[in-house]
């Protein structure tokens, strides 16, 4: 492990983290059955999904030698390979050491103080016990937990003063505060939500939030509207948009070229957002296409599609399938609903689908509308949808795949933190 960071733990902590695990995961077992959702494999639940592999694939061996990086995450490491984990991974990659602090295991059990879960190539997964098990989506941490944890986190580092610490969700905004004025370093806020925008987050979160912004020398945002507030009272803004991983994503020749029926899909969440009247109206108009939903599914009018004959529920796929599974893909699907939450969504699966050469059908909100067709195909309401379906598959040629790819090579993760290191230099040094 670097020198950086040293949080040694003793074996009973392990035992304890081991078993607080298992509950968690029994916990959401009895959760997703509740809901309705298929219980298949380990694969549909959280924190199954082998990111340590996804690690050692794209970091060097070598510890970076950069400043480190206090990185306070919007999910645990293990969750949803999304934008938290792309963005450490490649800060990590451009030669900055990452503690990634991973606080969300609520477990009843009385959990270590602190312990290393992984460690590789300067990347490192720090899980530490949160006195009084708060929702750290619906509930700010206090003053004093706060101070708690910047002790217990300071207690780790050694020799370098760290580059910055980013702050990915209001929950952590006391911490990022106190953390940032123990060591004389940039606090930056990674805005990647309209998190009042989730169901059951209360109104008491967007004040914490409203401070965080006013306070932060640096405010990233992921889609346009995310950085209006922002720009009215931070110093610093920057649009850092979502990207893609080149390297898991190998273009279109990757893709499956057999005799097979057209194949539509989708990967991501299958939530309350998910515009359920438009796909339901492309199955029944193309009986003959197969339609393909991987996803943890998180609403009842979702489940209630997998009743048609040629639409299958995959559930939660690993990232390491990600590929695989659009590699099966003739065209790919963005289908929100026109909600709040979603016009401040700048989709993932859209760069990773133009990597892979292929079509997506997504629906015209203010972040996919700046895609130009023949990229992406955007419609307005199910019939639109239903006719750029049968367009996107149409028109498909290999050099418009190729066309994507090449666009998509411009939008990678390594490109946003370099975007990112570059404004932070920017920023007043606090030294």
């Amino acid at each position: 492990m670097s020198s950086v960071f040293s949080y040694p733990a003793r074996l009973h902590d392990r035992v304890l983290t081991a078993a607080g695990e298992v509950e968690e995961l029994a916990r959401a077992a009895v959760r997703h059955l509740r809901a309705g959702g298929r219980l298949g494999s380990a694969a549909a639940l959280p924190g199954r999904y082998g990111h340590a592999e996804v690690a050692s694939r794209v970091l060097p061996e070598d510890a970076p030698t950069g400043p480190p990086i206090l990185y306070l995450p919007a999910v645990s490491w293990s969750y949803r390979f999304q934008r938290p984990q792309h963005l450490a991974l490649a800060l990590a990659r451009a030669g900055h050491p990452v503690l990634y602090v991973d606080g969300f295991l609520r477990s009843h059990l009385l959990l270590l103080r602190r312990q290393v879960l992984y460690s590789h190539g300067g990347l490192h997964v720090l899980r530490i016990r949160i006195p009084g098990r708060p929702d750290p989506y619906r509930e700010p941490l206090g003053r004093r937990v706060a101070a708690q944890l910047t002790e217990m986190i300071l207690d780790g580092l050694h020799h370098e003063r760290p580059l910055m610490v980013l702050v990915q969700l209001p929950f952590w905004a006391e911490l990022g505060r106190e953390l940032a004025r123990r060591l004389g370093i940039p606090l930056v806020y990674d805005r990647i939500d309209l998190h009042a925008g989730f169901p059951g987050v209360p109104a008491a979160i967007e004040t914490v939030e409203a401070r965080l912004i006013r306070q932060a020398d640096l405010v990233c945002a992921t889609a346009g509207l995310l950085a209006e507030r922002p720009r009215e009272v931070s110093p610093q803004v920057l649009l850092l948009p979502n990207g893609v991983d080149l390297g898991a994503f190998p273009g279109p020749a990757a893709r499956e070229e057999h005799n097979r029926a057209v194949t539509i899909g989708y990967v991501g969440a299958l939530g309350p957002w998910f515009d359920v009247e438009a796909v339901e109206a492309a199955a029944r108009a193309l009986p003959g296409w197969r339609f393909r939903l991987a996803g943890q599914v998180e609403d009842p009018e979702v489940a209630a599609l997998a009743g048609l004959p040629n639409l299958e529920t995959v559930g939660e796929i690993p990232f390491g399938d990600v590929p695989g599974f659009l590699s099966g893909l003739d065209v790919a699907l963005v289908p929100f609903r026109d909600l709040p939450l979603t016009r401040a969504v700048d989709p993932v699966k859209l760069y990773e689908a133009l990597a892979m050469g292929l079509p997506v059908v997504a629906r015209r909100l203010p972040e996919t509308a700046r895609w130009a067709e023949p990229l992406v195909y955007l419609y307005d309401d199910p019939e639109g949808f239903v006719r750029q379906v049968r367009r996107a598959v149409a028109e498909q040629t290999p050099e418009i795949a190729r066309e994507r790819r090449r666009v998509a090579e411009g939008e990678s993760w390594d490109r946003r933190a370099a975007d990112l290191l570059r404004a932070l230099a920017l920023c007043p040094s606090k030294a």
